[in-house]
This record gives structure tokens, C-alpha cells and sequence, in this order.
């Protein structure tokens, strides 16, 4: 997962790095940044987000991340079968 407000890996770079596993799966978050908090692209709000502990974790990082454990753990138990 990539967020397209992360100002230290850009979302060309994460391109660059699914293309090194054509299984990985791939998503853009919007408004995520490095620190994987729902951020917009502002001088200021991205300053804080480094130190303000009330800015929350972007939403679509938990829910995506979730479905993803579930889906590895459905796959694994389809294999037990």
C-alpha cells in the first residue's frame, strides 16, 4: 500500500517497486503519508502529522490491511483441505 500523500517514497517509486513482483498486489490510499495517517498535502498538516499523535491512522490502511489477513488466512485454510 502506497500513500499518495507520502513525501518520502512517491507513488511513481512504489510503481517501480510492484514491478520487481508481478504477484504483490498493489493500492493507493489517498491521502495517506509516510507515517500511514490520513494527511492532505500541506506544508503544515505534514509537519504535524509527525508529532501529533491525535492525527489518526488512514482508515483505508486498516480496512485494506484486514482484508488482506483474512484472504491469506482463507487461502491457507482452503490448503489444509
Amino acid at each position: 500500500m502506497q500513500g499518495s500523500t507520502d513525501r518520502q517514497v512517491s507513488v511513481e517509486d512504489a510503481h517501480y517497486l510492484k514491478k520487481g513482483d508481478q504477484q504483490a498486489q498493489f493500492r493507493i490510499v489517498p491521502g495517506m503519508n509516510h507515517l500511514l495517517k490520513a494527511v492532505p498535502d500541506d506544508d503544515g498538516k505534514q509537519l504535524a502529522s509527525l508529532s501529533d499523535p491525535a492525527i489518526p491512522i488512514h482508515t483505508m490502511l486498516i480496512d485494506e490491511t484486514r482484508s488482506f489477513a483474512m484472504a491469506a488466512d482463507q487461502r491457507r485454510d482452503v490448503g489444509r483441505h
